[in-house]
């Protein structure tokens, strides 16, 4: 990829998580509105055939500090 593409993969890539972090799960107005203005950014990766997944964080394991695991 050139700097060029770089560039322009790093800026709509920082428009898509741009307060992503801000928005409580319960907050579906916010939601929505955050998935329609990602609605270009997004398409425009996608004409440049990348994409990109978001995993998100699970917690199945607990560690007891003795070191044992639980379930």
């Amino acid at each position: 990829m050139t700097e060029d593409g770089r560039r322009q993969v790093d800026d709509l890539l920082d428009h898509i998580f741009a307060d992503r972090d801000l928005i409580e799960p319960d907050e579906r107005e916010l939601w929505k509105c955050y998935v329609e203005q990602i609605e270009e950014p997004l398409t425009a990766l996608f004409h440049l055939n990348l994409a990109f997944f978001i995993l998100g964080e699970r917690r199945d394991i607990l560690l007891r500090d003795t070191g044992v695991f639980e379930t």
